[in-house]
């Protein structure tokens, strides 16, 4: 019985990185070859969302309001995590074995089989005029239903320090759904830019996360590009406000620097 596209896609996304064959030729003979570059790293994009991770210093049910900011940064941080998980297993060079070496470009080549299917995955690195690097994972699928050809997967781009640019993930069963994460690191190695733009799926809101000093903001927007909930706080008082569609009546709600509920003194369009 043949296997479907879409099941032996799960079948080899799930345990590949424990069996996976790398087809490279022997690079020891080349003396020229150099180091390959170093992939990016997915998990070095982190957020400062540590003001929600703490309890208020008065048990009190007068703190509503960083709750509800608490619950929303939440929802954010999982969907960081949730995108994470596919670069942080399939972006390891730890799992891709010796590249290939030709002429300056380096290439990584695995082929995999499964009850008579087969699917190879390439990656590649593309050196850019300002000395970044694309980085694309690519895969090829042949089964009985369908051949997939060089179907883009996972895609970064990043600059030569690696402290800004996007990756993209792609939809692995061609629904078309793309989601992009643009960022920009600190010298403290912490976001203070971050960008989660969704395209082609359905129900999902774009995120902007910006820190400034000690000051942050989180916006998120609806399909028509409509903000729905709009964050503020300082990560030195404590302080900050939410303003959300689905959480009291879309009026503007602060906390003090207890976290507990307080009259604003802040003005929206200022964030």
């Amino acid at each position: 019985m043949k296997i479907s596209s879409a099941r032996l896609l799960t079948i080899f996304f799930t345990i590949v990185p424990l069996i996976l064959i790398s087809c490279s030729d022997d690079p020891a003979g080349n003396e020229d070859r150099g180091e390959a570059p170093t992939p990016p790293s997915f998990s070095d994009i982190k957020m400062d969302l540590s003001i929600f991770e703490n309890e208020p210093s008065q048990q009190t049910a007068e703190t509503d309001n960083h709750n509800q900011a608490g619950i929303i940064a939440m929802v954010v941080q999982a969907q960081m995590t949730a995108l994470s998980s596919l670069p942080q297993v399939y972006f390891n060079p730890e799992t891709w074995g010796e590249s290939n070496y030709d002429n300056g470009d380096y290439t990584w080549n695995y082929d995999y089989s499964w009850g008579g299917e087969s699917m190879s995955i390439n990656v590649t690195v593309d050196d850019l005029p300002d000395g970044g690097h694309d980085w694309q994972l690519r895969y090829s699928l042949s089964t009985s239903e369908e051949n997939i050809d060089n179907a883009l997967f996972i895609r970064a781009v990043v600059s030569e320090d690696e402290k800004e640019g996007y990756w993209e993930i792609h939809d692995i069963e061609g629904s078309g759904d793309v989601y992009r994460l643009d960022f920009r690191l600190n010298d403290d190695e912490m976001a203070d830019y971050v960008s989660i733009k969704p395209s082609g799926a359905s129900n999902q809101e774009e995120i902007a996360y910006e820190l400034d000093g000690s000051q942050a903001s989180l916006i998120m927007r609806d399909d028509d590009g409509e903000i729905t909930t709009r964050m503020g706080w300082n990560n030195d008082t404590g302080t900050g406000f939410i303003q959300s569609d689905g959480y009291n009546d879309g009026m503007i709600s602060c906390w003090d620097e207890d976290y507990m509920d307080s009259g604003c003194e802040v003005s929206v369009e200022s964030h």
